[in-house]
Parts: C-alpha cells; structure tokens; sequence
C-alpha cells in the first residue's frame, strides 16, 4: 500500500528568514504549573541557515527537507523526521540541541564496510590469509584517490590537446596584441603551425595597427570586443588588415570540441543527398553553417535580413522599397 502524502508547508527558492525587528516573533506559553514563555530566536538563522520560518504556524522547518520531500526525493527513506517537515519545530527549550543533531543526521547512514568476500583459492598466492581493512576509512580512501586521479587526468588530458593549444595560441595573439602586450611567442606558435599560410612581417605590422584601435594598456578588452570591432569595418578597412581577419577568421571557425565537427559530417547526408548533388561548395557551406547552428537560425529577423538584401543595391531598393512587420503577417 502506498504512504499518504504529507502536508508540508509551501516554501520557495530560499528560506524564509523574517528579521527582527519589524517582524516581532510570538511569545509561546510551556508548562502548567511553572508557564514560562518562549519565543523563536532570530540568531538561530545565523547558526542553522537551513531553517525556515512559517509565520502562519509560528514554527521551524528544515528547508532543505521540506524541498526534498515536495520533490519526491525521500521517498526511500524510512526514518523521516516529520517534526521537521509537517507540524514543524515550537519548542524552544532544547532547540541547540535539536537543530545540531538533525543537521548531522540528513538521513545519511555513516560509511560502512560492505560484505566481506574471501577471494576464490585460484587467485590466491601462497599460504598468507586474506587482509581487509580495519576501518572504512580504510576502504573507501583508495577507491577516493583513483576517482580523483582520474577525474584530474580527464581534465589534463581534455586541455593537453594539439588543437587545443593551437586555439589558445591564436586567440592569445590577438588579446595581447590588442592589449599592448609581449605575443612574440604566441606569434612563434602561430608560425609553426601555420607555415606558409600568413605574411607573418606583414601580420605584425597589421597587429600594431590593430592596437592603435584600442586604449592602449587596456587589460579588460575580451574577444567578444574584438568580434565587434571587426564588424563595424566596411569591406576597404579589412583589407587594410587582411592578414588578421584570415587570423581571426580562423579563430571563430576552429571548433573549441569535436561535437561540432561531428554534427556537420553527420548533417552532411542530410543536406546533400542524391537528388541535390549539383550545389555549388558556397552554397553548401552557408546552408551548412544555418543546419547546424538552428538554434542562431530561429532567432534571426526575417524583416532586419530582407531590408539589409534591400539595401544592397539601388535598384531592389527602388522595386521592394522597406519591409516592415506587417508584411510578414500579410504572407502568413
């Protein structure tokens, strides 16, 4: 038979913590011969920032309880302290000893050995008896050590990679050209790998340019700053630094992982099938790149993209004239 569902108090993103003042806690009456009034202190939520404070109840619950029980992730546990997640806490009198001890609990067994199993005789050596560790400790260190070793092997490996550090060197040219820094080295880099690929005299002459662009000293500049710095150039200006934007050309298309690289061989047959074989390579790399990147795809503006093609010339600027919202209704 399935448990009932408890009622628990509704809670939000954080717990709700009132201060005092403007909020005055109530005073509670305990005994019958000897009443003595106690009230909810507001410096337990310094001690504990787990408690959560219900006005309506006058009562303290445990937040991160509460959350996990509406989200159904307690379900397995039978041990639950429901003082903490129904009726919630009134009584003050042992509240530094009560908050401690539910805190250390959460419902987390302490480490244990798991059962112990003797080794078939087959992979035994000699006559020794078998060892087990003495304490749990003892066990789970080993089995700590190798995840974190291989976690950061995972990470040495992932940036410890050629074309990892081909994309680090070009973006690093352009930061630190930009920003009035040394990039010999990172220019020597770019060189080796590059070949003959760049006019590498003419590439720094280019670079020092591109530095009187920006505020010299200027360490904020991101790479973000330069993509938009290119932008604003008409088509004369990038000639006059040719060489840079093949760099930065080049740095925007090198793929950070292999997904990418992956997804357009994977779209390829998708795009390019036997009764489409007679595309030009222009067309199928822009198809391409809007195939790939739909999520950029859907947010572009069909009435900004008509009126930039427009614009293009005079004469489909005399014939369309400007799109405005209203037409894209009038095709729908």
């Amino acid at each position: 038979m399935k448990p009932k569902k408890l009622q628990v108090p509704v809670v939000g993103t954080e717990p709700h913590q009132p201060s005092s003042p403007p909020f005055k806690f109530p005073r509670r009456e305990f005994g019958k011969k000897n009443v003595v009034k106690r009230s909810f202190l507001p410096q337990w939520f310094q001690r504990w920032p787990w408690l959560h404070y219900c006005e309506d109840m006058d009562a303290a619950f445990c937040f991160i309880c509460v959350k996990a029980y509406s989200e159904n992730k307690l379900n397995s546990v039978s041990n639950l302290e429901t003082t903490y997640i129904t009726s919630g806490y009134t009584d003050g009198k042992d509240a530094c000893v009560q908050f401690p001890n539910h805190e250390s609990s959460r419902y987390i067994s302490p480490p244990g050995f798991p059962r112990r199993r003797k080794a078939p005789r087959r992979f035994e050596e000699g006559d020794a008896e078998s060892v087990f560790p003495e304490t749990p400790e003892d066990y789970y260190r080993p089995i700590y050590f190798e995840a974190l070793d291989l976690i950061t092997t995972s990470i040495t490996d992932r940036f410890n990679r050629p074309g990892y550090n081909v994309f680090h060197n070009v973006q690093n040219l352009i930061l630190k050209a930009v920003q009035g820094l040394d990039y010999e080295a990172e220019l020597k880099c770019v060189a080796n790998f590059y070949t003959t690929d760049f006019n590498y005299e003419l590439l720094r002459t280019q670079l020092e340019i591109l530095r009187a662009n920006f505020t010299p000293n200027q360490t904020s500049v991101k790479i973000t700053d330069v993509t938009e710095f290119f932008k604003a150039m008409t088509p004369v200006q990038r000639e006059l630094l040719s060489e840079v934007c093949q760099l930065f050309q080049l740095l925007l298309v090198i793929p950070a992982t292999n997904a990418v690289s992956e997804r357009s061989f994977s779209a390829l047959r998708r795009v390019k099938t036997y009764l489409c074989l007679t595309m030009a390579q222009d067309r199928l790399n822009h198809i391409m790149t809007l195939h790939i990147y739909r999520g950029l795809t859907d947010d572009l503006s069909l009435i900004e993209s008509a009126n930039r093609f427009i614009h293009g010339s005079d004469h489909t600027e005399q014939i369309f004239g400007k799109f405005v919202a209203t037409d894209i209704k009038k095709c729908d």
